[in-house]
């Protein structure tokens, strides 16, 4: 630990004064000076230390608001379809991403939460790997960029988990659920794909809503809840859905039907 008081001390005492009265000697001098220079040094790593260590906390604590206030918007009613995914992924050092080739070009370096809006183009998995800078910011490797599989999908991307605002993730991490329309427009209906890291389609839903009420990830499960008959609001439900993410088949209850 740097000796503060030593520091003051030096501050305030001349030993250049001193050695013009000759009260030390050339020697006496040199090392009163070496030890200045060298506490001086010190103290200047600790605060460096200290700063960064400051500016570590009030960047881990801007990503914990910033999942705090995703989480918060995921448990509002109806969120949109825009709302419910995302398209970007890491696990360990890859990258995965839901993009077309325009939208790749067009893409920071900078792994971020934003999302793909264009809901009138087809996208497909892109993998990659990422590093971390020396301020800690994930940063994708451009040129480790391939596109994985051959499937595309409408509007698509990762299924969010209610719970961490995060990408849900099956089978140890081995593959996504990804949501992509039917069509473009407002008719369009979501469907649900489980997708491999390696692009390939293990099963396939299409929920046959335009939107979704409400969702819950639960293990194996995935609950659906929405609205398909014209005459109810949009904060009311008819239908619920239960599908299975191990094989991608569904039980259904309709409010009216099944009543």
């Amino acid at each position: 630990m740097v000796n503060m008081d030593s520091l003051y001390q030096q501050k305030y005492y001349r030993p250049s004064n001193d050695y013009a009265n000759q009260k030390i000697s050339r020697q006496e001098y040199q090392q009163l000076q070496t030890e200045y220079y060298k506490e001086r040094e010190q103290a200047s790593e600790l605060t460096d230390s200290l700063r960064n260590l400051k500016n570590e906390w009030e960047k881990k604590t801007r990503q914990l608001e910033d999942i705090e206030r995703s989480i918060e918007q995921l448990q509002w009613a109806n969120p949109g379809f825009s709302q419910i995914r995302i398209n970007q992924d890491t696990i360990a050092s890859g990258w995965y991403g839901l993009y077309s080739d325009e939208e790749l070009d067009k893409l920071s370096e900078r792994v971020s939460d934003q999302r793909a809006y264009d809901e009138t183009v087809r996208r497909k998995l892109v993998t990659g790997n990422y590093s971390v800078s020396k301020n800690n910011d994930a940063v994708i490797n451009k040129a480790t960029l391939q596109s994985s599989g051959t499937a595309d999908f409408l509007a698509a991307g990762f299924l969010l988990d209610k719970k961490t605002a995060r990408p849900i993730r099956l089978k140890g991490d081995q593959s996504f659920i990804i949501v992509h329309k039917d069509k473009v427009g407002k008719d369009g209906t979501i469907q649900v794909t489980l997708l491999s890291k390696e692009g390939k389609v293990i099963w396939n839903y299409n929920t046959m809503l335009t939107d979704w009420a409400d969702w819950i990830f639960s293990g194996n499960r995935l609950i659906v809840f929405g609205v398909n008959n014209k005459n109810l609001s949009s904060n009311e439900c008819n239908v619920l859905l239960s599908i299975n993410l191990d094989n991608g088949t569904a039980a259904q209850f309709d409010y009216f039907r099944n009543k």
